[in-house]
């Protein structure tokens, strides 16, 4: 069993740079422990200039299966011409120096990249880094999902050369690059899109107006704007003398529901019942907010009816941090998994935010192999779900095949 800790791993930042190393690896699976990095591309990026590149090609001493080969175009011809992977690791090292990494999904790369420089170079791989898709779901919480061809679409950015080492780096330079724009001018950029069909809500004229909690589609900014228009004031902190108070619509569900359960859920909210019920507050959800002044707000999936057919489990919290890679995904499980009875994997991606499914179906995020499943002695005799997996990603679909040990990592580390 592959062990999980990696001491001298850098830090995951969500943040923005000018200067820093774009990296993405192909690989021949999901897993550091059974798998073998077959290319390398990186981008080094000063004052947000491209200032040099890095691309090999590593002599694996084995076939590809045709999977891999047809997802990344890479043929073992190709690999004949590459190089031994602790000559391709050491120039990788002196190439990104200490410099931040930068990558989509790029706690993928980072982990598989970090063990095989221990083994092969007896060395570390401390650099702190950033993901492009933890910011770009921060950024733009209305896509349908995050995958690197998504943004690419989003954004006009050309995908057509994608799933080669140095070709995704360069597409996700473009993307990192719109990503650092839109934050930048994110608040002119979502007031000229609120702007085309903004209607005032009078019901707010000159009231004290309360935001509590981190919302989906607005920010506190936002929402002062407007309501400063009509002679409102806001505030993030809680006073008892408001007449309003907005709340993300995961907290309002919890709020509408606070007495039906026995469950302690803060003393503000119990505040804003009293409030209510003495007819001095009303509490509105963020979504009502947005009706109210015709916002547009994304619909999302009902988390709980998603689950019903996974052995109806459903979240123990209504507290979900919208940025993990597991929310709101659909997870299947597969195989017998080492460290937990696999309905507490379960629970644990429904605490997360995901859902859950029996069955691998064109909404499957996520195939989680159990260890025991993931091995090279049974990579010619795959299940019907690895199989029907392959397929779907083959044909451009949102889903990851990753073995047990990666779904600790990410339920761990975020």
């Amino acid at each position: 069993m592959e062990t999980n800790i990696r001491e001298f791993k850098g830090n995951s930042l969500l943040e923005l740079c000018t200067d820093y190393v774009l990296i993405d690896i192909e690989t021949t699976g999901f897993s550091p422990q059974y798998d073998d990095i077959i290319e390398i591309g990186a981008i080094k990026v000063k004052n947000n200039e491209i200032i040099d590149e890095f691309q090999f090609l590593i002599n694996i001493g084995h076939k590809l299966n045709n999977f891999i080969s047809n997802l990344t175009g890479i043929t073992d011809e190709m690999l004949l011409n590459g190089k031994d992977i602790d000559v391709v690791l050491k120039k990788f090292k002196d190439f990104i120096g200490d410099n931040i990494l930068v990558g989509h999904n790029v706690n993928f790369d980072i982990n598989f990249l970090y063990d095989k420089s221990a083994l092969y170079i007896n060395e570390y791989l401390k650099n702190d880094f950033i993901d492009t898709m933890r910011i770009a779901k921060k950024l733009l919480p209305n896509l349908p999902n995050y995958k690197l061809s998504t943004l690419s679409n989003h954004f006009g950015i050309d995908y057509s050369n994608a799933h080669r080492g140095l070709e995704d780096v360069k597409i996700t330079y473009e993307v990192y690059n719109k990503l650092k724009y839109y934050e930048e001018n994110y608040y002119e950029i979502k007031m000229t899109e609120i702007e085309k069909s903004l209607k005032i809500c009078e019901a707010f004229n000159n009231k004290k107006v309360v935001v509590k909690t981190s919302l989906q589609n607005l920010s506190y900014k936002i929402i002062k704007e407007l309501l400063l228009k009509q002679n409102s004031k806001t505030y993030d902190i809680f006073y008892s003398f408001c007449d309003y108070l907005i709340i993300n619509d995961s907290t309002y569900e919890k709020y509408i529901n606070m007495d039906k359960v026995d469950i302690y859920y803060g003393e503000w909210l119990y505040k804003a019942k009293d409030l209510e019920k003495n007819g001095t507050l009303k509490v509105i959800s963020e979504s009502d907010f947005c009706s109210l002044y015709n916002i547009y707000f994304p619909k999302k999936v009902n988390i709980k009816k998603e689950k019903i057919s996974a052995k109806d489990i459903i979240p123990q919290t209504e507290n979900f941090d919208e940025t993990h890679p597991l929310y709101n995904k659909v997870c299947v499980f597969t195989g017998v998994l080492e460290r937990m009875e696999r309905k507490q994997a379960m629970q644990i991606v429904a605490n997360l935010g995901g859902i859950c499914g029996n069955s691998v179906t064109s909404k499957t995020n996520y195939l989680i192999l159990g260890n025991n499943d993931y091995c090279k002695s049974i990579k010619d005799g795959k299940s019907s779900k690895q199989k029907k997996a392959e397929d779907l990603k083959l044909k451009g679909n949102d889903i990851e095949i990753i073995p047990e040990n990666t779904f600790y990592e990410m339920i761990e580390e975020n």
